[in-house]
């Protein structure tokens, strides 16, 4: 999801102010970094309900996966 949606979520869970956000997200990968060694992605910028359901398709992707083998 974007940085402000993700400082907004950092501030909300754990009450971290924008200043500490901001070092708590500069110490990790970037985001191009990330997507880039994802073997899957989640979308989670939107609703709980759009995330669920992208959650359990990808998760009866692997289950239908796992059955193959």
């Amino acid at each position: 999801c974007p940085a402000k949606i993700q400082r907004e979520r950092l501030a909300a869970r754990d009450g971290e102010t924008d200043n500490h956000g901001e070092l708590i997200m500069r110490a990790q990968a970037g985001r191009k970094a990330r997507l880039a060694a994802a073997a899957d992605i989640i979308k989670n910028a939107g609703s709980l309900a759009a995330t669920r359901q992208q959650v359990e398709a990808l998760h009866n992707t692997y289950v239908n996966l796992a059955a193959s083998v």
